[in-house]
């Protein structure tokens, strides 16, 4: 079958050639290369495009690093909150932390290796050093791993290791 790509820069024509071949009754399947499709995916956007149209949207559920991450964290699943990813500008992030600071519940972050070592600062600043934080690294692929300490822990350990990977954080 033929590839196609779709993501954050794809065009509007590319959009709306896809929706014209789920029009036309052809199948497309959804394949990310991050997880579980339209989950902190753009993909999302496709789907709802989709659904907008009267169109059927079935799923067959893929790997996915928040709930893979909340089953081996150790934490409370019985509620929790999936964030994302937190904004990219500093100013807006903290905003952002200073709201989860609130939250009772678990709470489930992605982060991409380049804005790792920011948004632990960041987390630091508003969280506090001795806040514990669980983070995921390749969560699903084949070379996950699990880091569990403070923030400031984590931190100091990214600065002397370069983050690589994609990451799944949990705030408990």
């Amino acid at each position: 079958n033929r590839l196609l790509s779709y993501h954050e820069h794809s065009s509007i024509e590319r959009e709306n050639y896809l929706l014209e071949e789920l029009k036309s009754g052809k199948n497309i399947a959804l394949v990310s290369d991050a997880g579980m499709p339209a989950i902190s995916d753009p993909g999302e956007h496709l789907v709802r495009k989709a659904i907008e149209a009267g169109i059927q949207v079935d799923v067959i559920p893929g790997p996915s690093a928040c709930t893979a991450a909340l089953a081996i964290s150790g934490l409370d699943s019985s509620a929790f909150i999936f964030v994302g990813f937190l904004p990219a500008r500093r100013n807006h992030r903290k905003e952002a932390l200073q709201e989860l600071k609130k939250e009772s519940r678990t709470v489930i972050l992605y982060e991409a290796p380049h804005r790792l070592l920011d948004t632990l600062a960041d987390m630091q600043a508003v969280l506090g050093e001795e806040q514990p934080l669980i983070i995921g690294r390749e969560l699903t692929k084949q070379y996950q791993e699990m880091r569990r300490g403070s923030l400031k822990e984590l931190y100091d350990y990214y600065t002397r290791h370069s983050p690589r990977g994609e990451f799944c954080m949990l705030l408990p």
